[in-house]
């Protein structure tokens, strides 16, 4: 008997396999491991503000790479791992790329499920950037330049936080200049009907109020979305899909299509200088 299609074309047991990332990459503590030492490197490099606590709760702090004097651009970066694993200690990569072009780049700790819910998760996320604007001087940044980034899951947190009421957290509604997305998942709707399910907890609401593609008009102007040549077939058609949707709403939008690179490669790509993601962040802050 044939079996039930779930979600574009997918049964139950291929849409799991579309949202696991083993599927393609059995082993990816080679990556992991790589981004750690690339963060590791950067707090020996450059000045930093470690461990600054935007909150009260363990995870609720976050590392300042390229701190003193100035008034610079900053980078806000989220880490990836299925909104489950990882940590900003493998978030500093970024800082390689922009410390030394002039700009600041902050990386973010935030809870995981299944202990934290997706809605704490993107509060706190919001938090951050919130304490990141509010003490940006401190740490030689201006308030005026904050620009997102992130991978994998971080790339939906990243494009989620900016669907906030921003008066809630004492900033501007365009305090978000720019964002720089990853190959992420940007429609909750499949990830809700997934595996991942089991440790998300999602509902309809949940969804509805965390899926940037709905909310369209709550992103910046200046979008960049990128995704690899090697991902998922998911994670293609949702960085696709994004990008299409904010250039028809009138979006800046850059598009950098990775033919060769799998899902952790990509990581990389951000901090490689001379890469397309990496041009178009530092073209994104002012700093190419």
């Amino acid at each position: 008997m044939a079996q039930d299609i779930i979600y574009g074309g997918y049964t139950q047991a291929e849409l799991d396999r579309q949202y696991d990332q083993a599927t393609l990459v059995p082993d990816n503590t080679p990556y992991m491991e790589a981004e750690a030492e690339k963060s590791a490197a950067a707090k020996q490099a450059f000045d930093c503000a470690l461990d600054v606590a935007y909150g009260t709760g363990p995870r609720e702090v976050m590392d300042v790479y390229g701190t003193g004097g100035g008034s610079k651009p900053i980078f806000v970066f989220f880490h990836g791992g299925a909104w489950r694993r990882g940590s900003k200690d493998q978030a500093g990569g970024a800082a390689h790329l922009v410390v030394p072009a002039g700009g600041l780049h902050v990386s973010v700790e935030f809870g995981l499920a299944p202990v934290t819910t997706l809605d704490v998760i993107l509060d706190q996320c919001r938090r951050a950037i919130a304490h990141v604007y509010h003490h940006a001087p401190e740490f030689g940044g201006d308030p005026s330049r904050i620009h997102l980034g992130g991978i994998s899951s971080g790339a939906h947190l990243a494009a989620a936080a900016c669907l906030a009421d921003w008066s809630g957290y004492g900033c501007p509604s365009d305090v978000i200049n720019g964002l720089t997305l990853v190959s992420g998942p940007y429609d909750l709707a499949p990830v809700k009907l997934s595996a991942r399910n089991e440790y998300l907890f999602l509902d309809d609401a949940t969804v509805e109020r965390n899926t940037p593609n709905r909310h369209l008009d709550r992103l910046p102007g200046d979008v960049t979305v990128a995704w690899g040549g090697r991902e998922l077939e998911e994670f293609q058609r949702q960085g696709k899909a994004l990008a299409g949707m904010l250039a028809d709403a009138g979006h800046g939008v850059t598009t950098c299509f990775l033919a060769e690179c799998n899902h952790f490669e990509m990581a990389a790509q951000i901090h490689t200088a001379g890469s397309p993601i990496a041009s178009a962040v530092l073209s994104q802050m002012g700093l190419d």
